[in-house]
């Protein structure tokens, strides 16, 4: 992006989850260019496994992690459409089953601490290295709505 998003933000887009063995960040908004988790990085997006096909949100203030207590089971293989909203210092995403964005299958929501929210241009989507991965998964249509808390 040519700039630092706002405070308020709602990204939209098409995420078909995954098959295989995984621990995937289908999206990431970061403050640079590198891993998501390195040095100073400072982040918002979702993190999304295989262990018990939950998805969640990551946020990374300072090259620190934190996932939110609370996950959404995703079916493998399906495609949902997923709005992800950050408002002043709360970001929320909820996940649909069709393209009107009315049948919500479900959501989760979290506080942002520290500088987790601040300097955020980068769109980042990655596999952990820390994991053998095996993984088919995809997104699509991605729609980045600045300085609002609705699209």
């Amino acid at each position: 992006m040519g700039s630092n998003l706002s405070s308020d933000w709602v990204i939209w887009f098409d995420f078909t989850t995954a098959t295989g063995t995984y621990n995937l960040l289908p999206i990431n908004i970061q403050s640079g260019t590198g891993l998501y988790n390195a040095g100073s990085q400072n982040g918002l997006g979702l993190n999304h496994a295989s262990t018990d096909s939950g998805i969640q949100i990551v946020h990374t203030s300072g090259g620190t992690s934190t996932v939110s207590s609370t996950k959404v089971t995703l079916s493998t293989s399906t495609l949902y459409y997923v709005t992800l909203t950050k408002s002043g210092s709360t970001i929320t995403a909820e996940f649909f089953t069709d393209s009107d964005r009315t049948s919500s299958t479900g959501s989760t929501s979290m506080t942002i601490s520290g500088t987790a929210g601040d300097s955020l241009r980068y769109i980042h989507h990655s596999i952990h290295t820390s994991v053998s991965q095996s993984i088919t998964a995809s997104g699509d249509n991605l729609k980045i709505y600045d300085g609002v808390t609705t699209a």
